[in-house]
């Protein structure tokens, strides 16, 4: 096996892949509570790749494999002046988590959002798997906990 890894935007082939990836992700987090819609999936990460202010991208193995993704945008402050990045979905294989993939998809967020000049990039942890875990890993990386999400389920699992 092939322990190289790079993060790269996804080539149109590549889309393909990380919808199964957001399939998985699906199944694996309370978005489940939701049906799953490849088309819909699909055209965000297509709208994603083709916006100067998203940012999509994938992690590639050294096998040629999508083991990861991540999207973010840039969007303005509700009631102030300036420009602050938030990400919409990081996500790496169940089998793939640990190699890295993260880490570097989030340096590249990073380096980014300071690039079209952010204040401040905000990371989301909303899958509800590993909730512990995923939050030392952010903090690690240096992103601060400033706050918490809490949710009312409609409808069961």
């Amino acid at each position: 096996m092939n322990h190289a890894l790079h993060i790269d935007v996804p080539s149109l082939r590549q889309i393909a892949d990380i919808v199964d990836l957001g399939r998985e992700m699906h199944n694996e987090s309370q978005f489940s509570i939701a049906p799953y819609n490849p088309m819909k999936t699909e055209q965000m990460l297509l709208h994603a790749r083709a916006h100067p202010d998203w940012l999509l991208l994938c992690a590639i193995d050294g096998d040629n494999q999508v083991i990861g993704m991540f999207m973010g945008l840039v969007s303005t402050y509700f009631m102030a002046d300036g420009l602050m990045a938030e990400d919409k979905v990081l996500f790496v294989t169940k089998s793939k988590r640990g190699v890295i993939a993260a880490k570097r998809m989030l340096n590249e967020y990073v380096a980014w959002a300071r690039a079209k000049g952010c204040t401040q990039a905000y990371m989301n942890h909303t899958t509800g798997v590993d909730t512990d875990r995923g939050a030392k890993f952010f903090e690690h990386v240096g992103f601060g906990k400033i706050g918490t999400i809490h949710v009312v389920n409609f409808k069961e699992n």
